[in-house]
């Protein structure tokens, strides 16, 4: 069970493995906490919630992931999937980190491939009751993470200052983005990582080749008006803005 849209993978797993999909629709493009609960029967064996959501960018807060823990019956795994949970400044956003040790059936996803930078060594991490590892440790292939990778994750977490600084600079450039998409008049959804989500009223792949036709590669999602755009440094975010400038006159 999963909020629609979010991550894909979590469909093209549920495929893969053959269960049965439960797709609750966002309302508002956040989960829908209430709704996502009285979806869960005794059928139910995992759900899925992207938090910040990929590709919305928003989520869930403090006060609805303890509704929802209370409603969730306690032999239902709840996976926290967190890529994002670093870009987050709103003080009422919760991990799944945080309840960790308040409920035992709570499992915590978390990677090195958005703000530590190290896409291309695929390593990350999940924080997860022990007896969910052990069974995750019989399935799992090997030799599933290699020593450089493994030796980039843990000198990573000495970052902490540079991680900072590079939220706070995600943070002045999205902002900076968002207030051009205002300007002309675009309309987005507020964004709590480092890409913004956004309509463009029309069909996404139009606008999505206008923009690569000008150096710009956004993601179009293939169906529907919806556009993500990831924030990037300075002078790519210049050009962003000039070419949606471009499309917009």
């Amino acid at each position: 069970l999963y909020a629609w849209p979010s991550f894909v993978v979590y469909q093209l797993v549920t495929k893969m493995v053959e269960a049965k999909a439960i797709e609750v629709p966002l309302t508002d493009h956040r989960h829908d906490l209430k709704k996502m609960a009285k979806a869960v029967t005794r059928k139910t064996k995992v759900v899925f919630i992207c938090n910040p959501n990929n590709p919305t960018g928003t989520i869930v807060t403090k006060e609805e992931t303890k509704e929802f823990m209370e409603a969730v019956p306690s032999d239902v795994l709840v996976v926290f999937d967190e890529a994002y949970h670093e870009f987050v400044d709103d003080p009422d956003y919760q991990t799944g980190a945080d309840i960790f040790s308040d409920y035992s059936n709570v499992i915590v996803l978390r990677t090195f491939s958005k703000i530590y930078g190290m896409a291309g060594a695929r390593i990350g991490y999940g924080i997860a009751p022990s007896e969910v590892v052990s069974s995750l440790h019989k399935l799992r292939e090997p030799f599933n993470i290699n020593t450089i990778a493994q030796v980039g994750a843990f000198f990573s977490l000495d970052g902490s200052t540079e991680i900072e600084e590079r939220k706070k600079k995600n943070i002045f450039e999205r902002k900076k983005i968002e207030a051009a998409l205002d300007r002309l008049g675009m309309d987005h959804i507020k964004s709590e990582t480092n890409f913004i989500y956004l309509p463009v009223g029309k069909n996404s792949e139009e606008v999505f080749t206008r923009l690569q036709q000008l150096g710009i590669i956004v993601r179009a999602f293939g169906v529907g008006n919806y556009l993500r755009i990831t924030v990037g440094n300075v002078c790519e975010n210049r050009k962003l803005i000039d070419a949606l400038e471009r499309i917009a006159g």
